[in-house]
């Protein structure tokens, strides 16, 4: 994919170098200058129309990339508004496939890499969800169909992610109705509402099982 595009390439190259600055300062200057490169360049070909669903795909992963980038390189507090981006992207685009018109989540599930990255946001945007107490930019019913892989994220635990941005989703609906006054019916409504969830999300927890045919020391992982 970066191949095909000068942004993610860029990206992928301020990520490595960014990395070797912080075991070597005199990579700091030209990690600088790659970032502010890569910068520049998604910012182009966002703001560049286009139709083609690689070139979406592509800027999605650059976003995805940056948010690698200032997690682990640059300014932690910055990651969450790249990962909004890849939402974005992701939710705006549209493909058609088979006669029909897919939009969001729908048209990347179209293609190998489209499907990778809706599992490398969906990743980062449950993890993010539960870090920051609220809820997740997708739900995770996009997942559906994609999920039997060993992800570079999550190994063979990808289905694990949609449970728990429902658990997240679950919370973050808490929290907002703790907050809100209401009446004892209504109380008596959510509360009943919150138990009924948690049983169902505690069942789909229990029954949820990897692939029989999965690696054995990747199998291990997903379940610890």
């Amino acid at each position: 994919m970066a191949m095909e595009s000068p942004a993610l390439f860029d990206v992928l190259l301020a990520l490595a170098s960014g990395h070797l600055s912080l075991t070597d300062e005199s990579h700091t200057v030209s990690a600088l200058e790659n970032r502010s490169t890569a910068i520049r360049n998604l910012a182009k070909a966002i703001s560049t129309p286009s139709h083609e669903l690689t070139r979406h795909e592509t800027n999605a992963a650059a976003c995805l990339g940056f948010v690698i980038y200032e997690a682990g390189v640059g300014d932690c507090r910055t990651w969450y508004t790249h990962l909004k981006g890849a939402h974005q992207i992701i939710v705006s685009t549209s493909a058609h496939s088979s006669g029909k018109l897919l939009e969001g989540p729908g048209a990347f599930k179209t293609s190998t890499e489209g499907q990778w990255i809706l599992r490398n946001f969906a990743y980062h945007d449950v993890i993010g969800s539960i870090t920051l107490r609220r809820r997740p930019l997708l739900n995770g019913d996009y997942l559906d169909g994609i999920t039997d892989v060993v992800d570079s994220c999550v190994g063979v635990a990808v289905g694990l992610l949609s449970i728990l941005a429902r658990i997240s989703c679950l919370d973050a609906d808490t929290s907002f109705h703790s907050q809100t006054p209401i009446d004892d019916h209504e109380h008596e409504h959510l509360q009943h509402h919150f138990l009924t969830t948690c049983a169902t999300l505690e069942q789909a927890l229990l029954s949820w099982t990897c692939n029989p045919n999965a690696e054995p020391g990747l199998a291990s992982l997903a379940y610890t």
